[in-house]
């Protein structure tokens, strides 16, 4: 699972051995993993491929929960993680490759 805005760039300059992109978990188990999110959000601010307007729209967020307070409720990472999950199987086929 690739950064969206890095797998764009990288069609555009093919075989670049300097755009290293980013990569992401290809299983729901790995998704769980509470370095996910963070790995997720850092990338999202610092890749230079990332429209601006999105990443003004994280950093926007980030402050509003920070300066409402806002904790996340028990087992809402689950569901969020679930929830996308299941969106992207419904978007992109994925067959695991055979041992």
């Amino acid at each position: 699972l690739w950064c969206k805005h890095c797998a764009e760039a990288h069609a555009c300059a093919l075989n670049s051995q300097q755009e290293q992109g980013k990569c992401f978990p290809l299983d729901l188990e790995s998704l769980h993993d509470t370095s996910f999110l963070n790995n997720l959000t850092c990338h999202i601010i610092t890749c230079r491929f990332v429209p601006l307007e999105t990443k003004e729209a994280l950093k926007e967020l980030q402050r509003l929960a920070a300066e409402h307070g806002v904790v996340t409720k028990r087992g809402a990472k689950r569901f969020f993680l679930e929830k996308l999950w299941g969106r992207l199987a419904n978007c992109y086929a994925y067959t695991a490759p055979k041992r």
